[in-house]
């Protein structure tokens, strides 16, 4: 990843996107820490934005930008928890 001009280029494989949003929050983020008051994620592998929101305590829903749910993850005391 490198900045360029205001924006973020990934180049992988080739293949180059761009990425003209602030990156505030990493998607791995998620695996390792509650994402308190956190609404967008940054995922790095597929160099898209995702929105996260709170579903119920300690639990919380990504959506894609189609509004389409892609993932649910699950927390206790503050670290990633397998789910219920």
């Amino acid at each position: 990843m490198k900045r360029r001009r205001g924006l973020y280029l990934i180049v992988s494989d080739g293949d180059t996107a761009r990425v003209n949003d602030l990156i505030t929050y990493s998607g791995s983020l998620v695996y390792f820490n509650e994402t308190k008051e956190v609404n967008k994620i940054f995922k790095e592998r597929s160099a898209e934005s995702e929105f996260i929101s709170k579903s119920s305590v300690h639990e919380y829903i990504i959506k894609d930008k189609n509004g389409r749910k892609t993932n649910k993850y699950f927390y206790k005391e503050g670290l990633l928890n397998l789910p219920k």
